[in-house]
């Protein structure tokens, strides 16, 4: 493997060779706020171009909303989980660097169960199936109509065309529950929170969609050694002026700079838990308050044994008044092990957060046992997350609402007199949402301050 293709494969992009000769130069310093894979992947390529970085992260771990816990015995990746289509994509390379071993999940080994703990017949699933891909199709087609503008919802035009559908009992549940896995669980929203002009208008890789055997973290501490990282750094005040930067942090110390790259999440921005000096420019605040945070939280149980069909990679239970829409993955696929992680988004998951784990927990279980019978296992061991009270994410990642657009991300992104720089996927439009669009922001964020500095 030559030198170039060998950096690239750490993520220093391909402009490793110019960085190299930059190191000579005298190091301008650059402070980073947020440990994420986003600060951490620009922390990696300013540093090898020369530049003195610090990185102040909030938490006391690295990774932000990537958060690997072995509470259950087995790495599960409790936030971020998924490696988005394997071809293409930056991701990819870095995983195999670091040793980390990828699992091609089957998103159409579906299983849905109705009352009585009946499986709903693979006819009337695939019936269903299919119905919904021609919601979907509609739902693109609507956009071109001259009626749909930015305050048109998915919610708007999808209720207009179930109304068309005659729909009844185990059939109409079915094709809810698919519609709610599809666009809902997958962007963490309600349908009415979602900007159906801005929905499914992103990028993406090709192939297989990958989950983590060793998790998320280990891709993570690859990524971050050797480099200057200060845990428990909890940002409050950011000042800035033609001179360079000043950062303070809760506990009074103080950090100055050359120049800042902040990677918080949207929510942490919006929360005003942060105060800049001077106040960030007008257009960006208003980006910045049209878009929003949606939430996806996860119960993951571990049982004694497993209970269910341990082939199928994920399942549900057609609720029939649709409080609860849970989707189930089983990864007995991945460790070999019983255990089930349930997702909920929206507001049901907000629901949920407000409750104890324990309650949470038995939201889950009564789930279950509507769809294999009250006879299953009490779970041995539990973890629940709570990404909207968590202070350092305020939600599980970025979306679209009616009234805002895509162009907000890239507004969000831009540089302010050439002091502050922005990353994380919250600002970057053709990869939001995503693990390895908050790497290449942070990386885009890097190229821009290297070109600074030449």
């Amino acid at each position: 493997m030559n030198r170039r293709n060998f950096l690239k494969m750490l993520g220093l992009s391909a402009l490793s060779s110019l960085m190299a000769r930059q190191r000579a130069r005298a190091a301008e310093s650059i402070l980073i706020v947020g440990a994420g894979i986003a600060g951490i992947s620009a922390a990696r390529m300013l540093q090898a171009a020369g530049f003195a970085v610090t990185l102040l992260e909030a938490r006391q771990r690295l990774g932000g909303r990537i958060w690997t816990d072995n509470a259950l015995g087995v790495p599960l990746d409790m936030g971020a989980a998924w490696l988005h289509g394997e071809r293409g994509n930056p991701l990819t390379a870095l995983a195999g660097a670091a040793g980390i071993r990828g699992f091609a999940s089957d998103f159409e080994s579906i299983a849905l169960y109705v009352r009585n703990g009946q499986r709903l017949p693979e006819q009337q699933l695939e019936l269903a199936a299919r119905l919904v891909d021609d919601l979907l199709e509609e739902l693109e087609a609507a956009k071109a109509q001259a009626l749909v503008d930015e305050s048109t919802s998915i919610a708007d035009i999808l209720e207009v065309l179930l109304a068309d559908q005659a729909l009844v009992d185990a059939e109409k549940r079915a094709v809810l529950w698919l519609l709610a896995s599809e666009i809902e669980l997958e962007l963490g929203a309600e349908a009415s929170d979602l900007s159906l002009l801005a929905w499914n208008e992103e990028r993406a890789f090709e192939g297989d969609h990958l989950l983590l055997r060793e998790g998320y973290g280990k891709l993570i501490a690859f990524l971050a050694r050797d480099l200057d990282i200060q845990l428990n750094a909890v940002v409050s005040q950011i000042a800035y002026d033609g001179a360079g930067v000043r950062l303070t942090t809760t506990d009074g110390r103080i950090f100055e700079a050359d120049r800042a790259l902040i990677t918080l999440p949207i929510g942490v921005l919006q929360s005003g838990a942060v105060a800049f000096t001077p106040a960030l420019p007008a257009a960006k605040q208003a980006a910045l308050q049209r878009l929003q945070m949606g939430l996806l939280n996860k119960i993951a149980l571990r049982f004694p044994r497993s209970f269910w069909d341990e082939e199928v990679q994920r399942f549900a239970y057609l609720d029939e008044q649709a409080d609860d829409v849970f989707e189930f993955f089983n990864l007995q696929v991945l460790h070999q092990q019983p255990i089930l992680v349930a997702l909920v988004s929206g507001r049901r998951a907000r629901q949920i957060e407000a409750m104890p784990s324990e309650q949470a927990v038995d939201r889950a279980l009564v789930n279950l046992q509507r769809a294999f019978g009250k006879a299953i296992p009490t779970p041995e061991a539990f973890a629940v997350t709570a990404w909207h009270s968590d202070p350092f994410a305020r939600g599980a990642y970025s979306h679209v609402p009616p009234g805002a657009r895509r162009s907000d991300y890239t507004e969000l992104a831009r540089p302010v007199q050439d002091r502050l720089f922005f990353a994380g996927e919250g600002t970057l439009m053709s990869y939001p949402a995503t693990v390895h669009g908050a790497l290449m922001s942070g990386e885009r964020e890097a190229e821009r301050i290297i070109k600074l500095s030449q």
